[in-house]
């Protein structure tokens, strides 16, 4: 070989591209945008996390006083079937109302069952309790499944749409009940009842190929078994626009109103009207609230000079990366007008996705419970808030409606959606879908709080839980 034929060789060795490095080089940079996206994300997830520590359990209950406390629980899905559509159905529990008799028995507690169709993929409104405290209405949102189903593509979508109205009659006592159910509609997801007993309020909404026109049902409680008394009424948002559902309904004391969440975004009244001849008419009543982004549960004052709603802040389109790092919710306080000149009177921020939240028997106070972001799957558990909810203590002033914040209490579990006070107010019941550690999942539960009260009050956890049939996520009380 000539020594030029050497040199152009060894030009073209040296020259000749590197690919083991480059796609090293390449996957480096991957492995580094993944690990700061990562990283990026577990920051901001727990920057916005309020500072809410776990409340160890050691305190000594308050007296739980009452009649009965209920506890409805949704048997037929675990939590985390939200993200990946698995069930995980366990033979031999079913859908039911727990009825806990009270004063509560801390160390042998006395519980009745009964068989109650009712479903998580609601809002915490599906359940009420005539004012003499012998009747119980439930809606059930999505039917019971057979056994043998085992997973669904997308829950919310294919899962099929409930119709059903349950009543429990109360009057021969626990151990007699009467339950009887009724068809009253595509999907019932809320309800709500006038303080006479005499009306229900129910919200529908559209599932998978099941379209609601008409989403809101005015139904008179003692023609339960006629569907020629109910009344159905299509609902349209501030554009005009016929609603997707109704998010929440909750009637004014005085049973001439009703306050009304729509698509979750818009907060609206009506006012209702009842003829001679049995028809009712319900109109449009005073300004709106549009600009919503994921208004959950809306309840009157007992005196209904208030309205106030719970705002979770989750993403409208179920966005996954937003649903994994959203911010704290919020409570928010409506002035309600009977001339309709209704205004906000108050916002303040609570703990991460108040779903649900109660009121303090006397009015002075409200807890948002906050399940954070306890319903992502098992697998990314770890995010901040994966395996933590919270409780958060508010003050309502009765003459303005101005909302103060007392303090966040941190606890275990999954999915806490609801919560009620005792008769007196001293002691507050916490209801837990269940826990990720409990394979298969057989059990949810009731915890139990007690308020003490100050120049600061606040909220200590006690040593008294009691186990409940898996999925439990709507509370009651009958004082």
């Amino acid at each position: 070989m000539t020594t030029v034929e050497t040199n152009k060789l060894q030009k073209d060795t040296s020259t000749r591209p590197r690919w083991g490095l480059w796609v090293v080089g390449i996957l480096g940079t991957l492995l580094l945008v993944i690990l700061l996206l990562v990283g990026g994300t577990l920051i901001y997830a727990s920057s916005n996390l309020p500072e809410s520590p776990i409340a160890p359990p050691t305190a000594t209950l308050n007296r739980f006083d009452g009649q009965y406390l209920l506890a409805l629980s949704d048997a037929d899905m675990v939590a985390t079937a939200y993200a990946d559509g698995q069930l995980q159905q366990v033979d031999g529990i079913a859908d039911a109302l727990t009825i806990a008799s009270l004063p509560l028995d801390t160390a042998s507690p006395e519980l009745t069952e009964l068989r109650v169709s009712n479903s998580v993929m609601t809002w915490p409104q599906i359940m009420t309790v005539s004012p003499d405290g012998n009747t119980i209405y439930v809606v059930e949102g999505r039917p019971e499944l057979p056994d043998d189903v085992t997973q669904f593509e997308d829950v919310q979508r294919d899962w099929p749409a409930g119709e059903i109205l349950t009543r429990i009659d109360l009057s021969a006592g626990v151990e007699n009940a009467v339950v009887e159910t009724f068809p009253i509609g595509v999907n019932p997801v809320h309800l709500a009842l006038t303080a006479d007993g005499d009306y229900l309020a129910i919200g529908l909404r559209s599932a998978g190929e099941h379209i609601v026109e008409n989403h809101l049902a005015i139904v008179p409680t003692a023609e339960l078994g006629n569907p020629d008394a109910y009344h159905y009424f299509e609902v349209e948002n501030a554009d005009g626009e016929i609603v997707e559902e109704i998010s929440s309904v909750s009637w004014h004391p005085s049973g001439r109103y009703l306050g009304v969440v729509v698509d979750t975004q818009e907060v609206f009244f009506y006012e209702v009207s009842h003829g001679d001849n049995g028809e009712t008419t319900v109109e449009p009543f005073g300004e709106r609230f549009p600009g919503g982004q994921s208004l959950s549960v809306g309840r009157f004052s007992a005196d209904g000079r208030f309205y106030f709603v719970s705002e979770l802040r989750w993403s409208p389109d179920n966005d996954l990366l937003y649903m994994l790092t959203n911010p704290p919710g919020e409570m928010i306080s409506i002035r309600f007008d009977e001339a309709g000149a209704h205004e906000e009177v108050s916002r303040v921020q609570v703990g991460q996705s108040p779903e649900g939240w109660t009121f303090h028997p006397s009015g002075q106070y409200m807890v948002t419970v906050n399940m954070h972001r306890t319903y992502a799957p098992d697998n990314i558990a770890f995010l901040p808030g994966g395996n933590q909810n919270s409780l958060s203590l508010v003050e309502i002033n009765q003459d303005t409606g101005a909302l103060t914040v007392h303090g966040h209490y941190g606890f275990e579990g999954v999915l806490p959606e609801d919560a009620v006070f005792d008769t007196h107010g001293d002691a507050l019941a916490v209801v837990i879908y269940e826990y990720r550690e409990d394979r298969p999942h057989r059990v949810g539960a009731i915890d139990f709080w007690n308020l003490v009260e100050g120049d600061t009050p606040t909220l200590e956890r006690s040593s008294t839980s009691i186990p409940v049939v898996r999925g439990a996520h709507i509370m009651g009380l009958i004082p």
